[in-house]
């Protein structure tokens, strides 16, 4: 009795393994090139958007999207998966709001046929990622020092404490107000030197032509002398 279970589970299995790989199998190269070709067009997009100085997502655009194939769109801030077809698009277009923002965030589109032979086969995946938002750019020295590297929406500064960005913005503030004052001093040396350049020009000929007959003065008078 025994050994005629384990002759039936053979067979079971070995007859669930050959259905498998007969409906892999079947998915084939000419479809499956016309499906792969359709998965490759679809695309993305994302803007970021404040509606108000609390309320900060991404709006992400998922264009292209065919009637015959399945997304699968996976976030590695939540780890949730969001199940896309066309019939939720707006002519093959579909919009998400992901409130991410305080996260880089990594996505992952994986692409399936839902038609045909190749029904259930991953075909193409795609991956994006978000930046994470910068809370320091609203910073009051932000407004005088927009240039700041560390106040770009998106600088990189999630290892760096609130009183470090200040500190290193103070550094840039007056680093920058000393160059300037630099600058400006020899500007207006400059400027001076431009407006009174004649005098300049006037009083160094007056200077050369007044060294020049006391030279030759003196050498006439040396001649006189010799004579």
């Amino acid at each position: 009795m025994r050994k005629v279970l384990n002759y039936s589970l053979f067979f079971l299995l070995s007859f669930v393994f050959i259905i498998s790989f007969a409906k892999a199998d079947s998915c084939n190269y000419k479809e499956q090139a016309a499906l792969n070709k359709e998965a490759k067009n679809i695309d993305y997009q994302y803007e970021f958007i404040k509606d108000d100085s609390i309320n900060k997502y991404f709006k992400i655009y998922i264009t292209n999207i065919p009637e015959d194939l399945r997304l699968e769109v996976t976030d590695d801030y939540s780890n949730q998966t969001k199940d896309i077809i066309y019939q939720e698009t707006e002519d093959g277009l579909y919009t998400m709001n992901m409130y991410t923002s305080n996260k880089r965030t990594k996505y992952t589109i994986n692409i399936y046929a839902i038609s045909g032979s190749c029904s259930g086969s991953l075909l193409y995946k795609k991956t994006f990622t978000t930046p994470r938002y910068n809370p320091f750019s609203t910073s009051y020295i932000c407004e005088e020092e927009p240039d700041y590297k560390y106040c770009n929406e998106f600088a990189n500064t999630e290892k760096m404490t609130y009183e470090e960005f200040l500190e290193d913005a103070m550094q840039y503030h007056a680093g920058k107000s000393q160059t300037q004052k630099s600058t400006s001093m020899w500007q207006k040396i400059l400027s001076f030197l431009n407006t009174y350049k004649w005098f300049f020009v006037g009083g160094i000929i007056i200077i050369g032509t007044g060294t020049l007959i006391i030279i030759l003065k003196r050498r006439n008078s040396i001649k006189k002398r010799g004579i």
